[in-house]
């Protein structure tokens, strides 16, 4: 424990400030990233052959089949 105090008794304003930067710089771009990912989740459609027009599947069905 008297290591851990002297420790952060030895770093400087400037080092504590550039590393609360650095941090919020982190959470900032994972967000970011956490964000797009969300974006990308919401416009993935997945095409399970259910269509509603008819021909539409008709044409899937004979594909399918091998006709």
């Amino acid at each position: 424990m008297k290591l851990t105090v002297q420790a952060f008794a030895e770093i400087g304003a400037d080092r504590w400030k550039s590393a609360c930067e650095h941090v919020e710089k982190t959470i900032a771009s994972m967000q970011d990233a956490g964000n797009a990912a969300d974006v990308l989740q919401r416009n993935l459609v997945v095409d399970l052959g259910a269509h509603t027009d008819s021909e539409t599947d008709t044409a899937s069905e004979a594909e399918r089949l091998g006709v």
